[in-house]
């Protein structure tokens, strides 16, 4: 399909047929061993200019150890899509040493090559930096604090430019939480970008491959070889590391004055919770045993902010109920309830964090903060009653139960409805270099409204 700005959320981005050009990438016959597809980069990277890959097998490709060593680290990476990982290896007739990750996705095997590009005692020190940023990510306990000494670490262990927390929020949208960056570079700190930004397919393979490089934004594609017969199946991979990257995104990032990234995900609870956005200005491959190191950090990184949610969460719970409980002792026996929630609907709005609430009980109206106008309210608590059901009823964007909300949509209860949550990376799309807008978080898109509480 040609891909546009009108349909990149149906983009197959798993199936590009295509890698980027720092590697290079042997698709395998699981049973026989022999390569089907290879890059056009494999034949250089694996000094065999002059004889064709298909069809061999693996051994005779890589050598008998080489292929032994990697079929041994598929093995005990225990599962189908989980990749084995050598580094270090040497092959015959190759001065060069290479790190290779192989994985089994669907009908095939897949071996990842990269030529070493630092010391051989690198796999250990990525090991042992990997480590200290565990014993100092788990000293902080809240949310926040996890967030912003990560963005600290993952910068100083990979060397962006920039190391961004994005926190996904509950419509999709993120906020960036934490920020690490170069002196020069502008702050993006608590901005947001609309949930558009990310499509679905680009989420999903954020979830099932957690980590994920573009050494050069404007690199060109290097194809599999050969063509994929007409009528069978696409090369899937969805958990390849070397995969090509959709050219709106590779032209989102320039927009943005980014020539190389990393995106490393963040997963709670089996839900992709954010993502560890890493960006340079120049163009930048970060060597295997660092993003490995970086992946390990990153699931313990994501264990921390589980814990750090459930421990708020309950501290949360247990204030809510103290706070109950003074407003419940305050009420006077036989007090007539709509008077009492009047009364007291300064504290019960604490409960929540919100701009505004109000109550209505037997067509009476009582409110305080940002809520809508009082003409407007009997209409609106008439459709709310009907939408609820005789249930509990809650919405982020007033607007999208129809006509009947007015201006005031827009200012109560606006999430995702907002009008000025756009994708300005999409906009920006169509226009070189619009610097300072980072994956669609434009000043204005970045205050959006809390939820506004109806009682």
């Amino acid at each position: 399909m040609t891909v546009d700005l009108t349909n990149c959320d149906r983009e197959p981005i798993h199936i590009p047929g295509s890698i980027q050009p720092h590697g290079a990438m042997l698709v395998c016959d699981p049973t026989t061993t022999q390569v089907v597809y290879a890059s056009q980069t494999a034949e250089d990277l694996l000094g065999k200019r002059n004889s064709s890959l298909h069809g061999l097998s693996l051994a005779e490709v890589l050598g008998a150890d080489a292929a032994h060593d990697l079929r041994n680290a598929a093995a005990k990476a225990g599962g189908s899509h989980m990749a084995g990982v050598l580094l270090g290896v040497s092959l015959p007739n190759l001065d060069v040493p290479i790190d290779a990750v192989i994985h089994r996705h669907k009908d095939w095997v897949f071996i990842e090559i990269e030529p070493t590009s630092i010391q051989s005692s690198a796999a250990k020190d990525a090991l042992d930096m990997t480590q200290n940023l565990v014993r100092r990510i788990g000293l902080e306990s809240t949310v926040d604090d996890i967030a912003r000494i990560g963005a600290r670490l993952i910068r100083g262990m990979l060397g962006y430019d920039r190391v961004m927390v994005y926190r996904f929020l509950h419509n999709g949208a993120g906020r960036v939480i934490a920020e690490a960056k170069a002196s020069h570079l502008e702050s993006f700190m608590g901005q947001h970008f609309p949930a558009s930004d990310i499509p679905y397919q680009a989420r999903r393979l954020y979830l099932v491959n957690t980590i994920r490089m573009i050494g050069d934004v404007n690199f060109a594609p290097v194809p599999l070889e050969p063509p994929v017969r007409d009528g069978a199946e696409p090369v899937d991979m969805s958990f390849a590391q070397l995969r090509s990257v959709s050219p709106i995104h590779c032209e989102y990032l320039r927009n943005m004055g980014v020539a190389a990234s990393m995106s490393i995900s963040v997963v709670v609870d089996g839900e992709l919770w954010g993502l560890i956005s890493c960006h340079h200005d120049t163009p930048k491959v970060v060597p295997m045993p660092l993003r490995v190191g970086a992946e390990l950090f990153a699931q313990y990184f994501s264990m921390q902010m589980a814990l750090a949610e459930r421990r708020s969460a309950l501290v949360a719970a247990n204030e809510a109920r103290e706070r109950l409980g003074i407003i419940a002792g305050e009420i006077a026996p036989g007090e007539p309830l709509d008077e009492a929630l009047s009364r007291h609907l300064g504290e019960l709005s604490s409960l929540i964090a919100s701009d505004g609430a109000g109550v209505s009980i037997n067509d009476s109206w009582t409110a305080i903060g940002r809520t809508p106008p009082p003409d407007d309210i009997v209409a609106l608590v008439e459709k709310v009653r009907y939408l609820a059901d005789g249930n509990v009823w809650a919405t982020t964007d007033l607007r999208a139960i129809g006509e009947l909300v007015g201006d005031y949509g827009s200012e109560v209860a606006g999430g995702a409805g907002h009008p000025d949550l756009v994708s300005f990376a999409r906009l920006s799309a169509a226009v070189p270099q619009r610097r300072g807008i980072p994956g669609g978080m434009g000043r204005r898109a970045g205050q959006a409204n809390r939820q506004w509480s109806l009682g």
